[in-house]
């Protein structure tokens, strides 16, 4: 047998390894906030309420869900009829207190497969008078802009096929603009504090895009790897922006620049648990953010996790308009 030195596994090297050139970033690693009861797939969709309440959306199963930080009492708001085939990704709370929420396919996953059962659905906050304002997009992200109208991600195309794209509704929500087209299945969208830079996670890609509005000049400022890209995105109150990677059960941060300053792991990733991580939210008035997990390896369930941020939530969010 010869004598040269062998390579050997580290434990995350089967599931998510670090890359090299983020290994040296602040880095720390987040811990258990809540357990979600009876969930059966991945959490997303991570929204504060005025009243500090957290709602979080559970995608497959097409729950909405309304948290309260202080007791840590989950509560079912809304449940999608399952012959529908709905998946709830995503809630933004408009100036009235209304509920937008991002529906998209259930008929496969929405970067590969196009159907017409997607849209923008609007609710009270307790889950009534549930109705589609927009239909025939199948949309994973949305944010509101200062004006009242909103930002959505069209969650198609493929690396192939780049189909998908970026949309801006107006304040009427009846008018409909293409900003950014030709994407491979955008995912997270969001607005920096002033609104001039819209960032947007495209995931079958990889990019981190950074795109400013008033000059129409789009760039990607970072190529994320690894995983099947990058997925939900949001800002604190110093513009740091939050990106969710996706499988890999860890949260990048970058500044409002777009170079990488963080990261935040969930626990036990590196022995393959917890590994969806999909949407980070930091919460209004404190340095916190919070971050959910699946372990759809194992048998730690869906949960919220939190962490220390370098800034509290964004004051404006552009979440309420």
């Amino acid at each position: 047998m010869t004598d040269a030195a062998k390579l050997a596994y580290r434990p995350e090297d089967r599931f998510a390894p670090i890359p090299p050139w983020e290994m040296g970033l602040q880095t720390v690693t987040a811990e258990l906030f809540v357990k979600v009861p009876d969930a059966k797939g991945s959490l997303e969709g991570l929204c504060f309420d005025r009243e500090g309440n957290l709602y979080c959306t559970e995608v497959n199963c097409g729950r909405i869900l309304k948290i309260n930080i202080e007791t840590k009492e989950v509560k079912t708001i809304w449940r999608a009829d399952p012959e529908r085939g709905l998946k709830i990704a995503a809630v933004k709370i408009h100036k009235d207190g209304r509920l937008f929420v991002a529906i998209c396919s259930q008929g496969g996953r929405g970067l590969m497969k196009f159907s017409n059962v997607g849209g923008i659905m609007v609710m009270n906050p307790d889950g009534t008078d549930a109705h589609f304002i927009i239909e025939g997009y199948n949309i994973d992200a949305l944010c509101f802009d200062k004006g009242g109208g909103f930002y959505f991600g069209e969650y198609i195309g493929t690396f192939q096929d780049p189909k998908g794209g970026v949309y801006h509704v107006d304040p009427t929500f009846k008018k409909i603009t293409p900003v950014l087209t030709g994407l491979a299945s955008p995912n997270g969208v969001c607005l920096s504090k002033d609104g001039k830079t819209l960032w947007v996670a495209e995931m079958a890609t990889g990019f981190i895009i950074r795109y400013l509005i008033e000059d129409e000049l789009g760039y990607v400022p970072y190529h994320t790897v690894g995983g099947q890209g990058p997925d939900s995105i949001s800002i604190d109150n110093d513009d740091n922006l939050y990106v969710a990677m996706y499988r890999q059960g860890r949260y990048l941060i970058f500044n409002k620049e777009g170079h990488p300053i963080g990261q935040i792991l969930l626990p036990n990733r590196e022995i393959g648990h917890n590994l969806n991580s999909t949407h980070a939210m930091c919460r209004p008035g404190a340095c916190e953010v919070y971050l959910t997990g699946y372990d759809y390896n194992g048998d730690e369930g869906a949960a919220i996790y939190v962490a220390g941020s370098f800034a509290p939530g964004n004051e404006n969010a552009y979440q309420f308009a």
